[in-house]
């Protein structure tokens, strides 16, 4: 069973960075950031897929 849902548009815009230090005797280390945003707009549409097994078990009532 699976609930898609559409949007009509999306806009989804994002970043990452990392920034690493090279080993150095017994320290190494990294430092990372990321951020992301997402729009999205109207009409929302949706809809509800059954598998196999349940149309099954539906028509054996």
């Amino acid at each position: 069973m699976s609930f898609p849902i559409g949007f009509r548009k999306a806009n989804v815009s994002g970043v990452e960075v990392k920034l690493e230090a090279p080993a150095r005797g017994k320290f190494s280390g990294f430092l990372s950031y990321s951020n992301t945003n997402g729009l999205g707009q109207f009409s929302i549409s949706d809809g509800l897929f059954l598998d196999d097994d349940v149309v099954d078990l539906l028509n054996a009532m």
